[in-house]
């Protein structure tokens, strides 16, 4: 068809175009203030220059060409059927543009305003290289792909149904950008700001974002989504929602990121300052797994699921939880856990350490419920909590030879094993607790001073100590149930049984260097090979019988009639305030102490040395509190020693009875040492009879007074004179 020209008679006259079956240009001059273009059924071109208010283009079929060289407002332009391209060199506003079927591309150069576009059906392509502005893009049917240069505000941007391509350019503010159906490829190289949704929508949908996000939100949506943010998240979120996703994080600073329902991978590079970090959605489901590089002021869940958390850095003021599921939380690179606590959550979960250095300082790790794994290598520990909770728990912690103080491990309830191994810290104080189960604990320290409070709990436990934890201490505090202890020389400290209660006459238990299997009333103790330095019954009423071992130790009885045997080294034995035995074996010296000023008349030592002499001895056993019907009693065998060493604050009550079976002796002036006995202490000329001293044989006696070692009475409360003994 040929070139028609139509001019209106003013400029305010409207121009309609109208096309025919073959391929036809319509061209519409600057002049034009408003027109309608309507191609038909071939390829038709038009060329529009005019700046009209109005225009209408309607390219008909056929793969048409659009072009508008000056600025389109409101204007209505539909490629119809065809692959059409519709060309725009300046600003469209206030316009609705349809590319209609087919495969049709759509391309503004100038900035679009409050305007429509449209791909409609086919695969469309969107060429936008400046600013949209409070209008609505969707490239609707078909593989369409959105290229946007300049900033978005305000505005929408779908790319419809099937697989999209989107790619923004500038700064992204109070806007949509959605993928909608199909597995899209979404990615923005600007920013995106606040009140800003980008989301992948349904399918599986790769999202890319390289600039900052701020207090903005991007999902995935439905389906196994890619969501990288390659830089800082702040005040906003990011959502896996549904499926199995991969989120890579920077770095997130008072912001969420929610893997959502599914296996979900979250990768976060740094997490600070009031940071959330979740797994799944509230209704959990799925195994996630959650890698951060460094974690401050931040919550790590995992919800439902068997999820795994990875912590490659420092954590500070950070909560983890892993929540129900059998979780694996690695804390493998944290050079310092500070002010944080870790949560397994319910399931049978693994939490460890594998960096040898890490500090652990005020924080807490607990696995909670189910058979759970705490497996730590650390460096040092200050004020913090490691702790099972129920279930059938394994704690091993692997420690250096840093400064430590004030770390407590508890199995909590189920039967528990709880290990140290290389506990070598200079000055630390541990505190294990097997609480309720049949716990197995097993104390392997270093070189330097590892100090163990061990409290066995309920249940049958089992302690062992290690020839390794030599240069430390361990105080064992046994509780209910059969209690098996093992150790090595030197290796324990203190052993305490702290409630009468807990020990029933039922119960077995006996002290030596493998086993604990008698103390019930009327059984005996014996502690052997060096293991234990102080035993500590001083709560408990039960009579029972201890025997010390070759070492010096501290032995305390309770309110019982107990039996306590000093064997050869230099003890400290307190009887407490039943009528006690005090046995002293080759070498022994005993000390006694308080007897009760209302009965002391019935306090005794018995020195039953046969057929020898009291030699001068350098260990002395000490005796506190020997009061009321306490006995000292010594069987030796021949020419063995044994030195009566100190018994110190007695009563001062009236009536006191003291003597000796064979012989008489003692010094006249209070504070004399006259060979064997020194006197040390307040006179008490009303009450003065005070001690009681027997001998069961002559030679015995005669042998005393020959001696050169000395019995010492300190802060005796009574003189000793002639007329003191019977």
């Amino acid at each position: 068809m040929a070139i028609q020209t139509i001019n209106g008679a003013t400029s305010s006259d409207a121009i309609t175009l109208l096309g025919t079956e073959a391929a036809d240009t319509f061209k519409v001059a600057a002049t034009t203030a408003s027109f309608d273009a309507i191609g038909y059924s071939a390829g038709d071109t038009f060329n529009i220059a005019s700046d009209a208010n109005v225009a209408t283009v309607k390219a008909g079929d056929g793969d048409d060409t659009v072009n508008f060289d000056a600025s389109a407002s409101n204007a209505f332009v539909n490629g119809n059927s065809g692959s059409d391209e519709l060309n725009f060199d300046e600003t469209v506003a206030i316009s609705t543009i349809y590319g209609g079927i087919n495969n049709d591309e759509i391309t503004v150069d100038g900035a679009i305003d409050d305007s429509r576009i449209r791909g409609d059906e086919g695969d469309d392509t969107f060429d936008f290289n400046s600013t949209v502005d409070d209008s609505f893009l969707n490239g609707n049917q078909g593989d369409d792909t959105f290229t946007i240069d300049g900033n978005v505000t305000g505005s929408s941007v779908f790319g419809g149904v099937a697989e999209d391509v989107m790619t923004l350019g500038g700064i992204v503010t109070t806007s949509k950008v959605r993928g909608d159906n199909g597995n899209d490829d979404m990615n923005v190289t600007g920013s995106i700001s606040a009140g800003t949704l980008v989301n992948g929508n349904q399918g599986t949908d790769d999202i890319d974002v390289t600039g900052e996000v701020k207090g903005g939100t991007v999902r995935g949506g439905e389906g196994d989504d890619a969501v990288t943010l390659a830089d800082l998240l702040k005040d906003g979120n990011t959502f896996g929602d549904a499926g199995d996703d991969n989120m890579q994080l920077e770095e997130g600073n008072r912001s969420t990121a929610n893997g959502g329902l599914g296996a979900d991978t979250i990768a976060f590079s740094a997490a600070t300052n009031e940071t959330t970090i979740l797994g799944d959605g509230e209704t959990g489901g799925g195994a996630d797994s959650i890698d951060i590089a460094a974690a401050t002021k931040t919550l790590v869940k995992g919800e439902e699921g068997d999820d795994e958390i990875d912590i490659n850095g420092n954590l500070s003021k950070t909560t983890i939880n892993g929540n129900a599921g059998d979780d694996d939380i690695g804390i493998t690179q944290a050079l310092t856990i500070d002010v944080s606590t870790t949560y397994g959550g319910a399931g049978d979960d693994s939490i460890y350490s594998g960096a040898t250095d890490t500090t652990i300082t005020t924080s807490t790790i607990r696995s909670d419920e189910g058979d759970d794994t705490i497996d730590l290598q650390l460096d040092a520990s200050t004020n913090s909590l490691i702790n099972g909770n129920a279930g059938d728990d394994s704690i091993e912690i692997n420690e250096g030879t840093a400064l430590s103080s004030g770390m407590t491990v508890s199995g909590g309830e189920g039967n528990d094993s709880i290990t140290f191994i290389n506990a070598s810290n200079v000055v630390s104080v541990y505190t294990v607790n097997g609480n309720g189960g049949d716990d197995v604990i097993t104390l392997d320290g270093g070189t330097n001073d590892a100090n163990f409070n061990v409290l066995a709990g309920k249940g049958d436990d089992t302690v062992a100590i290690g020839a390794a934890n030599e240069a430390g201490n361990a105080s064992i505090f046994a509780s209910e149930g059969d209690d098996v202890i093992t150790g090595t020389d030197a290796a324990l400290g203190t052993l305490v049984f702290n409630d009468d209660s807990l020990v029933d006459d039922d119960d077995a238990f006996s002290l030596s260097s493998t086993d604990i299997q008698n103390l019930a009333t009327g059984t005996s103790l014996k502690v052997a090979d060096g293991i234990f330095d102080t035993v500590d019954f001083s709560t408990l009423s039960k009579d029972f019988s201890v025997e010390a071992d070759n070492a010096a130790n501290t032995v305390t009885g309770g309110t019982g009639d107990d039996t306590i045997n000093g064997s050869t080294a230099a003890d400290y034995m307190t009887g407490g305030t039943g009528t006690d035995v005090y046995i002293q074996d080759e070498g022994d010296s005993v000390a006694s102490a308080e007897v009760d000023a209302a009965d002391d008349e019935q306090a005794a030592v018995d020195a039953d040395v046969v057929g020898g002499a009291f030699w001068t001895m350098t260990t002395v056993d000490v005796i506190t509190d020997f009061a009321e019907t306490d006995v000292v009693d010594g069987v030796y065998g021949a020419n063995a020693p044994a030195v009566l060493a100190a018994i110190t604050t007695f009563g001062a009550a009236t009536d006191d009875t003291a003597y000796v079976t064979y012989g008489v002796w003692a010094p006249t002036t209070v504070g004399e040492t006259p060979g064997k006995f020194t006197a040390v202490g307040a006179y008490n000329a009303t009450n003065a009879k005070d001690a009681l001293i027997v001998y069961t044989t002559a030679a015995d006696a005669a042998g005393v007074e020959g001696s050169t070692s000395n019995v010492i009475f300190d802060d005796l409360a009574a003189a000793f004179d002639n007329d003191n003994f019977v």
